[in-house]
């Protein structure tokens, strides 16, 4: 039989060999390449009770596993605690026997029962997931651009170099704007220790002795045969504000006479507005005349696993200040237990959830990866209606109904994990 157990240390180096396998690209090739790993993520978990290892045994032998994350994330107004799952693996002669989703089954349960209403993951294969129960999150924009193209007329006075003497004040930083971001996670030593990696540079806008902002980037090689020819890749890149913002631009456009292309990374849907040439390095045309301005892709997914433990963390939510009651049919053939039934009672944009024998105004119908995705701000109602993703009994509230779940703020995040 089965069992599911948080991995001992003793067996941290047969993990790491199956997940260097699922993922070759994760660490350098060597002979002792488990072992380091190993060696990492022992590090990893003793220096973060929000970071623990399960895996799947079989006779005792262990087949796979998977990294779970306790995240407080900022959801809207308010502050809901939620469940990351990452680095899922199963040894390659073990696939195809239910090891991946017995451990996806467990990874929620496992939240569930704690009273968490969320889960999260970056997904290997988005359909994979979406079968599971995960709607997608907001799409990621990558920018590539000359730093010549960004507008003259700033100051970088306060820019200045960090490392690991402004931790503390970094993960200060770093809290402080995502207690006002939708979708962003407190920091997390495991969090802090991938953005201090040796391989990163970091400057941060230090204004008194108070950090504002920081950015941590590489360099990447444009031209192999030319040492002198590379990229500015912006890994993580926080502000509090415009200003600060514009000092971090002065300081990229001061690396033209070294830099290539900025590759800068961001759920920003307007940046291409900044640049004096939006256009990245492509040269491509999109029929008629739509010159490429960047690329766009589909990363973390989110699911909800309690419906009603949901809205009693927003409660103090305002749903768009609507007055309306919504009989609300959810589907979830993965995780039977969160399916069902409610009538959501909306008054002046305060929400209580009632049984499904509640009167209501109008009932809606649509699957949990989809209620996902619109709950936490990436897609409306009326588009989910639009492409026949939900269905409504009566088609003259879909914009109400839009109005009440659809806040059009979408989730911005991150935390890799």
């Amino acid at each position: 039989m089965d069992r599911i157990k948080k991995i001992p240390f003793k067996d941290y180096e047969a993990f790491a060999r199956i997940a260097i396998k699922a993922y070759p690209p994760i660490v350098t090739p060597s002979e002792d390449a488990a072992q380091k790993f190993a060696g990492q993520m022992i590090k990893q978990q003793q220096g973060d009770r929000t970071v623990t290892v399960y895996g799947l045994y079989r006779k005792q032998k262990l087949l796979g596993g998977l990294r779970l994350h306790d995240f407080q994330m900022t959801m809207y107004s308010t502050i809901a605690p939620v469940g990351g799952g990452g680095l899922l693996a199963v040894d390659l002669v073990h696939k195809k026997e239910h090891v991946a989703r017995d451990l996806m089954i467990f990874f929620l349960e496992h939240f569930r029962k704690r009273g968490y209403p969320l889960a999260t993951l970056y997904p290997f294969r988005p359909d994979f997931y979406r079968q599971m129960g995960f709607g997608y999150g907001p799409r990621l924009n990558q920018f590539r651009f000359n730093p010549a193209d960004l507008p003259p007329g700033h100051e970088k006075n306060h820019i200045v170099p960090i490392g690991k003497e402004d931790v503390a004040e970094l993960a200060k930083c770093h809290d402080r704007i995502a207690a006002r971001t939708h979708g962003m996670m407190k920091t997390s030593n495991f969090q802090i220790e991938r953005l201090l990696r040796p391989i990163r540079t970091m400057v941060g806008y230090r204004k008194g002795r108070r950090l504002l902002g920081y950015m941590a980037f590489t360099f990447q090689p444009y031209n192999k045969d030319n040492f002198v020819s590379n990229d500015l890749v912006i890994s993580e890149f926080l502000y509090q504000d415009r200003e600060v913002f514009h000092e971090f631009m002065a300081f990229l456009r001061s690396q033209a006479d070294q830099v290539r292309h900025i590759v800068y990374n961001t759920f920003d849907d307007y940046f291409h507005f900044y640049p004096v040439d939006p256009r990245d390095d492509s040269d491509n045309m999109i029929a008629p005349v739509y010159h490429q301005s960047n690329v766009q892709g589909i990363g973390i997914m989110y699911r909800v696993i309690d419906i009603p433990r949901l809205f009693e963390v927003l409660k103090d939510h305002d749903f768009g200040g609507q007055t309306l009651r919504v009989k609300m049919t959810i589907a979830d053939s993965f995780l039977p237990d969160n399916a069902g039934t409610w009538v959501i009672h909306a008054r002046k944009g305060k929400v209580k959830l009632k049984s499904s024998r509640a009167d209501a105004d109008v009932e809606i119908k649509l699957d949990i990866a989809e209620f996902s995705s619109m709950i936490m701000g990436v897609i409306g109602f009326s588009d989910l209606y639009r492409l026949g993703l939900a269905g409504i009994s009566d088609t003259g509230q879909v914009a109400a109904v839009d109005r009440l779940l659809f806040s059009g703020q979408k989730p911005i995040c991150t935390a890799q994990f």
